[in-house]
């Protein structure tokens, strides 16, 4: 895929055998800062986890089971596994390499040591590790543009071209994916630690990817807060001035949610090509944090929209206990009398 090359998500010099890489500014500020994005994305997951969990057992067990919102809840549920797991390699891959650091040459450790059986096999491992962490991260990128869309169909299902946008961008970055996948598999990454030979074609590849996947996270954020709006304006001309207090509030509430989960997502996409082309910096930072946050969008939609939904079903019973309340109390003492 065009993501899976694990240089896209690591710095060269990790895997250089040269002690001269600790003074690249990529090892000691970028990929530190970009492991931290992967813990904070831990500490995040760790608190939707329970809200996301419960609703997708009511959902299964109870009445809303095979219907749109099941499914949502299920591929969203699946999301938050993968950057949960994505995360957690990211994180282990940064372990492994602080171990391989003490025994490079120079940094304390001798030529016989860094050649030996235990030191191959710790580099192996932090080469595996980088690499499903990689591929986690395309994984992770192509599900939430999938989600995305589908969220686009059930909105617009009626008007199926208005869903065909988006699956232009989106069909583009599945083909890089596809072709990403050849292209690694006919040259492989060399083992000393040099960066393997790419074409430009696959060199822009990940870039060509990122903008796509922007590119979709704007197009149905965009389209789908334009049909809330309009359905709005549609019902307050139909209804005149009835309902004018609550509506507006959720109204703004459903896209003030939809651009706050989309928003840091694109902004941070949009960067990654600058930060590596134009100011050569936060590079690693960059393209972590917009995978991270790319996963992390439907998640914060789903929450908040369970939150929300939570705090008005307390709103209603307790509006309903009231009522029952001053019905009982507005009973006359001649009707108490007779029962």
């Amino acid at each position: 895929m065009a993501l899976i090359r694990p240089s896209y998500w690591y710095p060269a010099a990790l895997s250089s055998t040269s002690s001269t890489f600790t003074g690249d500014a990529s090892v000691i500020l970028d990929y530190p800062a970009a492991v931290l994005i992967c813990a904070w994305s831990l500490g995040i997951e760790a608190s939707t986890v329970v809200p996301v969990a419960r609703a997708l057992i009511a959902s299964i067990w109870g009445r809303t089971k095979g219907n749109r919102g099941s499914s949502l809840l299920i591929v969203t549920a699946v999301l938050a596994v993968m950057l949960a797991i994505t995360g957690l390699l990211y994180c282990v891959g940064a372990l492994l390499h602080l171990q391989l650091l003490g025994r490079r040459p120079g940094l304390g450790g001798g030529v016989d040591l860094f050649a030996s059986a235990s030191l191959r096999s710790l580099q192996q491992q932090s080469a595996v590790v980088n690499q499903m962490a990689a591929v986690g991260m395309q994984l992770m990128v192509i599900l939430a543009d999938v989600l995305l869309i589908y969220r686009c169909w059930i909105v617009f299902h009626q008007r199926k071209w208005i869903c065909a946008i988006p699956c232009v961008p989106f069909v583009v970055s599945l083909a890089l994916s596809f072709y990403g996948i050849v292209a690694v598999a006919q040259s492989p990454p060399t083992t000393n630690g040099a960066p393997a030979p790419k074409s430009a074609t696959l060199a822009a590849a990940p870039f060509i990817a990122t903008l796509s996947s922007v590119s979709v996270n704007i197009i149905v954020t965009t389209c789908i807060s334009t049909e809330i709006i309009r359905s709005r304006r549609k019902l307050r001309k139909l209804l005149g001035g009835l309902g004018e207090d609550s509506a507006p509030s959720d109204t703004y509430f459903a896209v003030a949610i939809l651009v706050e989960a989309a928003l840091p997502s694109a902004l941070v996409g949009v960067y990654v090509p600058f930060a590596t082309f134009v100011t050569r910096g936060g590079i690693y930072t960059s393209r972590v944090a917009w995978a991270v946050f790319t996963a992390l969008a439907p998640q914060v939609i789903l929450v908040r929209v369970l939150k929300r939904r939570d705090v008005l079903s307390i709103l209603q019973k307790h509006e309903k206990a009231s009522s029952l309340s001053s019905m009982q109390f507005s009973r006359s003492p001649t009707s108490d009398t007779c029962d």
